[in-house]
C-alpha cells in the first residue's frame, strides 16, 4: 500500500450556515448556536422540513469571476468554487497556485435545479393534454438556454479549474457523504502516489429544494434538518519530502494527515453495520493504531434511520472493548446536514481542533485525547502535525501489481452482449437510426442510437427485479452480470468475495427527470402547490430521477452480487466510466482490493434531457446524411449523435486471475488524468489538456509512446473536439512523427455517443483490439478535414498487430482521461 505519511491537509476552506471559517463552526458548536432557519418554502413542501441551514448564494464578486459564470452555473457549483476560493486564497497557500501539478478532487451531489419553472406547470398541463409535441415546444420556449450545464454537476469542476488555473489530475464523486471521503482518500494519494504535487479536495452539499425530499423521504429520511455549504482543503507534500519545493508550503498554517483509510459496501441492516465495522478497523490498521488511541469520532450525519442505527452498532463494535469510548461530536448542530460536504467539513473541524489541542463532545469542549476519526460510510483516521510539516516515515510505497481484463459485458444499440457489439464494430455495422421522442414528430434532433427495447426485454426481463430504478441503471445492471459471467465469477463462489476484495466503480449521467412528473403539484384552481405534491407524492414515478440517487448503478450491483469492496460513482459528464475505470485499475495495483467490476451506463434519449443538449448545441441536428450522420474528422461534421446503454469490464490482479485460471483479454497497463482549466462550454483550443491526460497514462504504465500502434479517439463528430484532438495526438506522439504511424479511431460513428458511459464500450473496443489484432474503421469519414490529418482506419476494419493502445475520454467542460491497454504476456 501507499505511504500516506509525506502528505499534509492544510488550508482549509469552510463555508457553512455558522459562517465563512472553521472558527466560526467551532464556536458555534461550543457555544450550541442555532444557526438554522425556518424556511417558508420548505415547510409548505414537506411537513417537518420547515428548519434548514442555509447560506446566501455567492454573487460573482464574492467568487471573483465575471458574471457570465453564474449563467452557466448553480448555486451548489457557486458554493463549490467559492469554498474553493477560501481554501486557495487564505493564509496557508503561499506562492503561485495552479498549472500541471495541482489536481482536483470533488464529492457532488445530484444536481436537484428543476428543468423548468415552478409557475410554468399550468402551461405544461396544457401542452400535456394537447401533444406530446405540444410539451417539447413548450420545453423548447421556458428552459433556460444553459439548462443542459446546470444539470451537470461536474460543472463545478469546469469552473473551479478554469478559475485557478488546475490542471492536474481529477475525480469527481456523487452523490452522498461517501462521495466527500472518497475525494479526500484519492486526493491524498494523488499526491502520495506523485500524480499531483499538490491536490484541491472539496465537496458541497445540494441546494436546499423541496425536490429533495421526495428522495429522502423514500431512503427513510429521520427528519434531519438539510444543510448548505462547501468545505475545502489541499493535500501537499511537506516540504521535507523530495520534490516538495515545486509547491510552496505554508510557514505557519495548521495541517493534519491522513493516517489511514477503509472503504467498503454494505446493505441495509447487518450487513451495513459490517461494512463500517470494517472500513473502520482497517483505516486503524492502516494509521498502526488502534481503537484505544482514538479521541475523538466524528460520525456521518443520521440523516436515515438505518444508517444512524448501523453507525451506532459499528462504533459499539470498534470501541466497545477498548474501555474509554472517544469523544463522539460532529458538525450538524450548526452545519445541519451537508451530504457530501459533511464528512470534509468534519476533517477541517479536526484540523482546527487537533492542531489547537481541542476536541469537541456533545457538551462542548474536551482536551485533547489522541486521533481523530470519522465514519461516513468509510472510516478515515487524522493524524495532528506540528507547524504545519508531516511526520514523514519513508519515501512512498506504491504496490505495482499487473491488472488484467478477465470479463467483459455490454449492452448498447449496436447488441446485447459484447460478442455482437464486437462484430459489427469490425464489420462496420452503425447503430444510428431515425430517432423521435415518444409522441414527437418534429424534434430538431432526429437521429440517435437507442438499445431495442423489446429484444433488451425478451434476454433481460427474466432477470431478477431490480425493483424501481431508471432505465441506464437496468443497462448497466445487465452488463455487469455479463461481465462477471464472463469472468467466471459467481457470487459466494470465490473466498476474495466473502474477503470483501470486489468493488465495483462506475461511472453514471444527469438523473432522468421529467416536469411532467411534477403535474400533480397543479391545484384545483390551475396553480402550482407544493403542498399539492406533497398530498399527492404517491402519483410520483419511483423509477424516476426524483427518488433514484445517481449512485443506484453502483449500489445495485454491489447489492446484487454481493461485493463487500469499495462501491464508487464518478461524475465527470463524458469521461465518467473512463474515470471509474482507472480508478478501479488503480485500487487494485495498489493492493486495495483484488479486482474491481468497472465501466458505465447512461441514457439522456428522453425529451427533458435531450432538449437541455439540444439548448447547448451539442448534438447534430442535420439531416443530410441520415443515419451516416455522426462523421468524426469528416468536414462535413456537425455534432455529437446521442445514444444509450452500458458497458462492463472485470480488472482483477494477475495473481487472483491466475489462481482461479481465469481468461485474460488484455492487460490494463496506465491511466492518467486532467483538465483543461480553459472554459465550461469548450474544450482547450491547443488540446494541452487532453494531450496531458495521454503523457500521464503512458507515464503511468511506463510506456513509450513509440510504442503506441493505436488510438481508440474520444472523437464526438463536433466541430471543436475532433481537429483538437488530432491536434494532441499529434503532440504527444511527435517524436520521430510516430503520429503519422498510428492507426486511430473513432467508435462513436458506429456506437453513438454513450455520453458518461460512452469510454466503457470503446474500451472494451480497445481490449479486444489488442487481444485480436483488429482496429475497428472510423465510419462515415467521406470529406477529410484538412485539420485532421491522421490515419483514421476510413470506412474498413483493418487487420494488424497491435500491442500497446490508448482509449480517450475528454469530459464536457474539460475533464479528460486515458488508458493504456497492452497485450498480456505471462
Amino acid at each position: 500500500m501507499t505511504n500516506l505519511d509525506a502528505v499534509r491537509l492544510t488550508a482549509p476552506g469552510l463555508y457553512t450556515a455558522a459562517g465563512a471559517d472553521p472558527a466560526s463552526l467551532w464556536e458555534a458548536l461550543v457555544a450550541g448556536k442555532d444557526t438554522g432557519r425556518p424556511d417558508e418554502l420548505l415547510a409548505e413542501a414537506w411537513p417537518g422540513a420547515g428548519t434548514a441551514f442555509l447560506v446566501d448564494d455567492p454573487d460573482a464578486a464574492t467568487l471573483g469571476v465575471h458574471r457570465r459564470v453564474l449563467r452557466t452555473s448553480e448555486k451548489q457549483a457557486r458554493m463549490a468554487l467559492y469554498g474553493a476560493r477560501l481554501a486557495l486564497t487564505g493564509p496557508s497557500v503561499t506562492g503561485p497556485v495552479g498549472g500541471e501539478g495541482w489536481g482536483l478532487y470533488l464529492g457532488l451531489p445530484t444536481v436537484d435545479e428543476q428543468l423548468l419553472r415552478f409557475s410554468a406547470l399550468d402551461g405544461l398541463r396544457r401542452a400535456a393534454d394537447d401533444s406530446p409535441g405540444a410539451v417539447a415546444a413548450l420545453y423548447g420556449r421556458e428552459v433556460p438556454p444553459f439548462s443542459g450545464l446546470s444539470h451537470l454537476n461536474s460543472t463545478a469542476a469546469a469552473h473551479i479549474s478554469a478559475v485557478f488555473g488546475l490542471t492536474g489530475a481529477m475525480a469527481a464523486y456523487s452523490p452522498f457523504s461517501d462521495a466527500g471521503l472518497s475525494a479526500l482518500v484519492d486526493g491524498v494519494l494523488s499526491v502520495a502516489e506523485g500524480e499531483n504535487e499538490a491536490a484541491v479536495i472539496g465537496a458541497v452539499s445540494p441546494k436546499v429544494h423541496p425536490l429533495l425530499f421526495p428522495q429522502y423521504e423514500e431512503l427513510g429520511w429521520t427528519g434531519a434538518a438539510p444543510g448548505e455549504g462547501a468545505a475545502f482543503l489541499v493535500a501537499r507534500r511537506g516540504p521535507d519530502v523530495p520534490g516538495a519545493r515545486d509547491v510552496p508550503a505554508a510557514p505557519d498554517g495548521p495541517a493534519v494527515r491522513l493516517a489511514g483509510y477503509g472503504r467498503g459496501f454494505g446493505a441495509d441492516g447487518a450487513d451495513l453495520t459490517s461494512a463500517l465495522t470494517e472500513a473502520v478497523h482497517a483505516a486503524l490498521a492502516m494509521a498502526g493504531t488502534d481503537a484505544a488511541g482514538i479521541g475523538w469520532v466524528l460520525p456521518d450525519a443520521g440523516w436515515t434511520a438505518a444508517g444512524e442505527q448501523a453507525q451506532r452498532a459499528a462504533l459499539d463494535r470498534v470501541f466497545g472493548p477498548a474501555g474509554a469510548r472517544p469523544a463522539v461530536a460532529g458538525a450538524e448542530r450548526a452545519t445541519g446536514v451537508l451530504g457530501p460536504a459533511h464528512p470534509l467539513a468534519h476533517v477541517v473541524l479536526a484540523l482546527h481542533g487537533l492542531a489547537t489541542g481541542r476536541l469537541l463532545a456533545d457538551d462542548g469542549e474536551t482536551g485533547p485525547r489522541g486521533a481523530a476519526a470519522g465514519l461516513p460510510g468509510a472510516g478515515a483516521g487524522l493524524r495532528r502535525t506540528r507547524s504545519g510539516v508531516c511526520r514523514r516515515t519513508g519515501r512512498s510505497r506504491i504496490m505495482s501489481r499487473r491488472v488484467v481484463v478477465t470479463g467483459l459485458g455490454a449492452v448498447c444499440g449496436l447488441g446485447l452482449d459484447w460478442q455482437t457489439v464486437w462484430e459489427g464494430l469490425c464489420e462496420g455495422r452503425s447503430a444510428i437510426r431515425g430517432w423521435q421522442p415518444p409522441g414527437v414528430d418534429d424534434f430538431p434532433v432526429r437521429y440517435a442510437a437507442p438499445v431495442d427495447d423489446a429484444a433488451f426485454a425478451a434476454r433481460y426481463g427474466a432477470d431478477e427485479d431490480p425493483g424501481p430504478v431508471e432505465r441506464r441503471v437496468r443497462f448497466g445492471l445487465a452488463a455487469a452480470g455479463q461481465a462477471l459471467a464472463d469472468a467466471g465469477l459467481a457470487a459466494g463462489g470465490d473466498g476474495a468475495w466473502t474477503a470483501g476484495r470486489i468493488g465495483t466503480a462506475v461511472g453514471s449521467g444527469v438523473p432522468e427527470r421529467d416536469p411532467l412528473e411534477l403535474l400533480p403539484a397543479l391545484g384545483e384552481d390551475g396553480q402550482p402547490s407544493w403542498q399539492a405534491l406533497y398530498a399527492r407524492r404517491d402519483r410520483l414515478d419511483r423509477a424516476s430521477g426524483l427518488f433514484c440517487t445517481n449512485d443506484a448503478l453502483a449500489a445495485g450491483i454491489a447489492a446484487r452480487h454481493r461485493l463487500r469492496g469499495p462501491a464508487l460513482n464518478f461524475s465527470t459528464a463524458c469521461a465518467g466510466a473512463t474515470h471509474a475505470i482507472g480508478h478501479g485499475f488503480r485500487m487494485i495495483r495498489r493492493g486495495e482490493v483484488d479486482a474491481m467490476v468497472v465501466g458505465g451506463a447512461d441514457s439522456v434519449l428522453n425529451l427533458p434531457t435531450m432538449t437541455g443538449l439540444h439548448l447547448l448545441g451539442a448534438p447534430s441536428t442535420s439531416e443530410l446524411f441520415g443515419d451516416r450522420l455522426c462523421r468524426a474528422f469528416d468536414r462535413d461534421r456537425s455534432g455529437l449523435v446521442a445514444a444509450e446503454g452500458a458497458a462492463m469490464l472485470v480488472l482483477e490482479s494477475e495473481e487472483s486471475a491466475r489462481r482461479r485460471g481465469a481468461i485474460v483479454y488484455a492487460e490494463v497497463a496506465g491511466f492518467g488524468s486532467s483538465l483543461d482549466a480553459y472554459q465550461v462550454t469548450a474544450p482547450h483550443p491547443d488540446g494541452v489538456g487532453a494531450a496531458l491526460a495521454m503523457r500521464r497514462a503512458l507515464a503511468d504504465g511506463g510506456v513509450a509512446p513509440e510504442a503506441v500502434d493505436s488510438v481508440n479517439a474520444h472523437g464526438t463528430s463536433t466541430p471543436l473536439n475532433d481537429p483538437i484532438e488530432t491536434r494532441a495526438i499529434k503532440d504527444v506522439f511527435a517524436g520521430g512523427e510516430h503520429y503519422r504511424k498510428l492507426a486511430v479511431t473513432a467508435n462513436k460513428t458506429m456506437l453513438g455517443h454513450l455520453i458518461a458511459a460512452a469510454g466503457a464500450p470503446e474500451l472494451i473496443a480497445t481490449v479486444l483490439s489488442v487481444r485480436d489484432g483488429i482496429v475497428p474503421p472510423t465510419l462515415n469519414l467521406e470529406n477529410p478535414d484538412p485539420a485532421c490529418d491522421l490515419d483514421y482506419v476510413p470506412d474498413k476494419a483493418r487487420h494488424q498487430e497491435v500491442s500497446v493502445a490508448v482509449s480517450n475520454s475528454f469530459g464536457f467542460g474539460g475533464l479528460n482521461a486515458s488508458l493504456v491497454v497492452r497485450g498480456y504476456d505471462d
